[in-house]
């Protein structure tokens, strides 16, 4: 009787089939990486240059000027005098939240589809009627915004001022962008001028410092606690939004309402000129949109020595600079801010 010889693979043919599967794989997932960073990168232009329609649409009813809650709530409907000084309440997110509130922006496109800080999270717990964080049922039937909304997760830990929401609601911070503070010089950067060297909106940066030269590095900020409060460079996690552990890149959105993707802090296509610089071939210079330097001598802000210590910044200059925050505060005729660093 006649036997048939059973047909299947050998070792070695299929060690040879999962060496090619590994060959493959090794092959496209780079690709699928990639394809999968520009997706996340067009997302998130999208997301940015909507905002900037949101804010140029809002600007069209307000004398061209961004929202400012100093100008919005003078009968005090909304904050009712909780800050001591006009233009404290200037702050991102009250900013933001008077262009959800009256449908400019969607309360979701504030979340970036690039977010690496688990502290922040879609808000979806916007309150268009009656804020609950008013207490006064007659001014919150008469809100401007709901101000429990929170661009940056230290709104209610670390500002003077508290807006708690009904027990159960987010607190994460709901605005992953950063923006111009509108105070001093560049209070006229935070309005629809049609410029298309003004970048009034971004991703998040770090913290720089000059080396020495006209060149930028990340500050050194390995022993820095991570509360927020304090400047983070070279320790920075924005970095990685778009960028690499080493180099920030990321999205910046312009007052002519386009959005570009730059691979550097201080891009040649944003110049500054300075009044006083140092050295002649150092008078113009590609501006780095995450430091306050001085408009005179193209610097650092030699009269504010201590910004990577106490994490202020002077707004007395009109170079672009681009942090979200929590605080605003104005001593001796100057105003300060408190950016939310991570």
């Amino acid at each position: 009787m006649q036997t048939t010889k059973k047909k299947g693979f050998t070792l070695i043919e299929l060690l040879v089939v999962i060496a090619i599967i590994a060959l493959l794989i090794g092959i496209l997932l780079p690709a699928l990486g990639k394809a999968r960073r520009s997706a996340r990168q067009l997302k998130d232009s999208t997301q940015i240059r909507g905002v900037l329609q949101g804010m140029v649409l809002f600007a069209g009813s307000n004398g061209d000027v961004y929202p400012v809650p100093s100008r919005l709530d003078r009968n005090d409907n909304t904050l009712n005098n909780e800050y001591d000084e006009p233009g404290e309440e200037d702050i991102t997110r009250h900013m933001i939240s008077k262009l959800i509130f009256d449908g400019f922006i969607p309360a979701e496109l504030g979340y970036s589809p690039a977010e690496v800080n688990g502290s922040f999270q879609e808000d979806k717990n916007y309150e268009f009627d009656k804020p609950s964080s008013i207490t006064d049922d007659d001014r919150a039937e008469r809100a401007e915004w709901d101000p429990g909304f929170m661009a940056t997760p230290l709104d209610n830990s670390k500002g003077d001022v508290k807006f708690e929401r009904e027990e159960g609601a987010a607190t994460a911070g709901g605005f992953s962008y950063a923006h111009i503070p509108p105070f001093g010089r560049r209070r006229a950067m935070w309005a629809n001028t049609y410029a298309a060297n003004e970048a009034s909106i971004g991703n998040r940066g770090p913290a720089y410092e000059r080396d020495g030269t006209t060149a930028w590095q990340e500050i050194d900020s390995e022993n820095v606690s991570g509360d927020g409060t304090k400047p983070l460079g070279n320790t920075s996690i924005t970095k990685t939004m778009h960028g690499t552990r080493t180099k920030w890149e990321g999205l910046l959105g312009f007052n002519d309402n386009h959005v570009t993707f730059f691979r550097d802090a201080a891009p040649d296509k944003i110049l500054v000129t300075f009044d006083r610089a140092t050295q002649p071939e150092a008078k113009t210079q590609p501006d780095n949109v995450f430091h306050d330097e001085s408009d005179v001598r193209g610097e650092e802000n030699l009269e504010q020595t201590d910004v990577q210590l106490t994490g202020t910044a002077k707004l007395d200059n009109r170079n672009t600079y681009l942090r979200s925050y929590y605080k605003a505060n104005k001593a001796g005729g100057n105003w300060t801010i408190s950016p939310f660093f991570d």
